[in-house]
C-alpha cells in the first residue's frame, strides 16, 4: 500500500466565519484530487514516481486484457466490441466484467456503431445500451457488461500500442 496526503493552507478566520461551509468546500477538493491520482495509478501507472511508484494496468496486464490504438477511433468495427472479452481469461463466471474508458472514447467508438444500426440494440454480437445507464452504477453498458468512465484515460485517438480501453473482473 501506499500513501497519498493532501496539504491546503487555510486561515482559521476564514474557517470559522465563512457564511458558506469551507470546509466541506475542502474536504471535496481532496476527495477529487485523491480519487483522480488512484484512477492515473491504477490505470497508467509505470512504477515512476509520477504515479506513486505503482504499477497501473497499462504495464502490468497482458494486452488482450485491453483495446491499444493501431489506427484511429472512426476506423474500429464491430469487432473492437468482442475483441477485449474474447481475449480475457480466466474470468471467474460469477463475478461481473467491466469496461472501463475514458467518456469520448465510449461515444466515438462503440456509440457510433450503435448509431451505425440504426439504434437497433441486436447487433451482430453486440447489445448496446446508450439509455439505462444504472446498471451496477455504471454509465452504460456494452454486451450488457458495464462500461464505467475515467478521463484519465485517452480522451482521442491515442498514440499506435497505447490502451484506451480495458475489459475485466476490476
Amino acid at each position: 500500500p501506499k500513501k497519498l496526503a493532501a496539504l491546503m493552507v487555510v486561515s482559521n478566520e476564514l474557517m470559522d466565519d465563512s457564511a458558506v461551509s469551507i470546509a466541506d468546500q475542502f474536504t471535496q477538493s481532496v476527495a477529487e484530487a485523491f480519487a483522480y491520482a488512484e484512477d492515473q495509478a491504477y490505470f497508467n501507472g509505470d512504477a515512476s514516481a509520477t504515479y506513486g511508484n505503482q504499477t497501473g494496468l497499462a504495464a502490468g496486464l497482458p494486452s488482450g486484457a485491453y483495446l491499444a490504438a493501431g489506427e484511429t477511433w472512426a476506423a474500429n468495427t464491430i469487432s473492437s466490441a468482442v475483441l477485449a472479452p474474447g481475449s480475457v481469461e480466466n474470468i471467474h463466471p460469477y463475478m461481473q466484467s467491466s469496461w472501463a474508458m475514458s467518456r469520448q472514447a465510449f461515444y466515438q467508438v462503440f456509440g457510433r456503431l450503435f448509431n451505425a444500426g440504426g439504434g437497433n440494440k441486436n447487433i451482430d454480437l453486440a447489445v448496446y445500451s446508450l439509455s439505462n445507464p444504472g446498471v451496477n452504477g455504471a454509465n452504460a453498458s456494452i454486451n450488457g457488461d458495464p462500461v464505467y468512465f475515467t478521463q484519465v484515460l485517452p480522451t482521442s485517438t491515442p498514440s499506435t500500442g497505447v490502451p484506451w480501453a480495458y475489459y475485466g473482473n476490476f
